[in-house]
């Protein structure tokens, strides 16, 4: 399928058999493309990573609702490809992804490659694996925002009687920011000696999971994680960022109260671990090794815990 119009340009196909199906796409938007009915494929929205995404930044903060809501593109050139395979009854490759693409604003390049794939040596008994390396600005050696960062997740999923799960997850990631100068290096410049803002952000996370179906209309989730780092997850149809050191458990209760009335209850219990801080700021006054050049943090140890409930009720006509 081909569409073009004077400032976008959109070529996708898609071939499938009995155990591989292979999607590519091809997208150039332009500048100048603005069309408020679009919903056409892109990894950006329009005003996503623009002022609009900063509500202290704006007179009226509901303009940030732009950033958020809209579904036009950014302009933007790119392939996206994308296969799945079942190599054989028991091993699927679910998932292998190549999305490239330029922003063409600033022209800055992006990347991120996926690979998903499930074994199966008996059928309630699943282990999965997704590895995703993804990068920013490789090209511009100069700009801040530049990173690369490496992602792995090994799942065990058991299904038990009653359709009653139980999910193990260990996560790890590792992120290469770009190099901060002023945070590295003296004023008088030169090699100090010191790789503060420098390193790799390494992440490690473990996360237990057992759902439990009461009967057809109520269902129970209980959830514990341990992390120390950046993590991502999936909490029911909650999106969680977390990036520190800590233990999360959070409970969802489930439960249709009628055919087109669905009830989510959810508590969150997040309990940060005490953690050493190096302060940026007082660069000068954080004590370094002479022999290893590691850097001791003078910051303060944290340790707090944060409660939180959500009650969400979705009404389908």
């Amino acid at each position: 399928l081909c569409e073009k119009t004077p400032d976008a340009f959109v070529v996708n196909g898609m071939v499938q058999f009995d155990d591989l199906h292979f999607m590519a796409l091809y997208r150039d938007y332009d500048v100048g493309f603005d069309n408020p009915y679009s919903r056409a494929f892109s990894n950006d929205t329009r005003y996503e990573q623009t002022l609009l995404g900063d509500p202290f930044r704006l007179n009226n903060p509901l303009l940030s609702w732009l950033s958020t809501t809209t579904p036009q593109p950014k302009a933007e050139r790119g392939l996206f490809l994308t296969t799945r395979y079942r190599v054989s009854r028991k091993f699927t490759i679910t998932g292998l992804d190549f999305d490239q693409w330029e922003r063409k604003t600033d022209g800055q390049d992006i990347r991120r490659y996926t690979f998903r794939a499930e074994y199966a040596p008996i059928f309630p008994l699943r282990f999965r694996i997704r590895q995703r390396f993804s990068s920013r600005a490789e090209a511009v050696s100069l700009d801040k925002r530049r990173f690369q960062s490496w992602d792995t997740r090994l799942e065990m999923r058991l299904r038990l009687s009653g359709y009653d799960e139980l999910r193990f997850l260990y996560s790890a990631t590792n992120t290469q920011f770009a190099p901060r100068p002023r945070l590295s290096y003296g004023v008088e410049g030169g090699d100090m000696g010191n790789p503060f803002a420098q390193a790799a952000s390494p992440g490690h996370a473990l996360q237990g999971q057992l759902i439990h179906n009461v009967n057809s209309n109520l269902q129970i989730t209980m959830t514990s994680l341990l992390y120390d780092g950046f993590l991502w997850n999936f909490e029911d149809n909650e999106f969680a960022l977390l990036d520190n050191r800590g233990l999360r458990n959070w409970l969802l209760v489930r439960s249709r109260l009628g055919d087109h009335l669905l009830l989510r209850l959810k508590f969150t219990h997040d309990r940060h671990l005490t953690k050493t801080n190096v302060q940026g700021r007082d660069y000068d006054n954080n004590p370094v090794d002479p022999d290893t050049g590691e850097v001791f943090g003078i910051g303060d140890n944290v340790r707090s815990s944060e409660t939180a409930f959500r009650l969400q009720l979705d009404y389908t006509f």
